[in-house]
């Protein structure tokens, strides 16, 4: 049996979009960047629509932000972390493996959405 937890990450400049969902939480990596996170339903099939929905969304706002009186700092990142244990693990264990995978999150992985 696998058991899986799955969650969507932002930090960056427009990672408050996030906050308008349902159970999020806020984490703080070892590099001192604050990420705000969505759990992710483990019934969903397809990550696939999800993920283009949010990016979507983190694009708009980041060009809405660029196109503002205010500046831009740094640019936004997004991150999918699925957990997958042969073994239960609590929410305590699971936030801190996320909280790990997230601080070896650079600014130059693959959702990274700058100026444009």
């Amino acid at each position: 049996m696998t058991y899986t937890r799955a969650y969507l990450c932002l930090t960056g400049d427009v990672d408050n979009i996030l906050l308008t969902e349902a159970e999020v939480l806020g984490l703080l990596d070892t590099r001192g960047r604050n990420w705000i996170c969505k759990p992710i339903p483990i019934n969903t099939n397809d990550f696939g629509p999800m993920i283009e929905q949010y990016s979507r969304e983190v694009v708009q706002a980041q060009n809405r932000l660029n196109l503002s009186s205010l500046e831009p700092t740094q640019g936004s990142i997004m991150q999918l972390w699925i957990q997958e244990q042969t073994r239960p693990t609590s929410e305590d264990e699971a936030l801190s493996e996320l909280e790990e995978f997230l601080s070896s999150v650079t600014d130059d992985d693959d959702k990274t959405f700058q100026d444009k």
